[in-house]
């Protein structure tokens, strides 16, 4: 389960959106800088995946900790 929390949280968030994010950041940024409207949704997209991110990877760990906890007897 800690598996899956990674592959979903972390892997597809970041392959699937992360990534084009900063490319279409990037290609914008190489024409003209972004005006207001496109920043704001740009950021609140952003912040949204890396929350994702940070509950994806907070929930795997704590699936692997369960896991050893239970595996040790403790």
């Amino acid at each position: 389960s800690g598996a899956l929390f990674f592959v979903l949280g972390t892997c597809l968030v970041i392959g699937l959106v992360n990534v084009r994010l900063n490319i279409l950041l990037a290609e914008l940024s190489a024409t003209e800088a972004p005006d207001g409207a496109e920043w704001d949704h740009y950021l609140d997209l952003w912040t949204l995946l890396n929350t994702i991110l940070t509950v994806g990877a907070a929930a795997d760990k704590l699936m692997v900790t369960l896991v050893l906890m239970q595996a040790g007897g403790g």
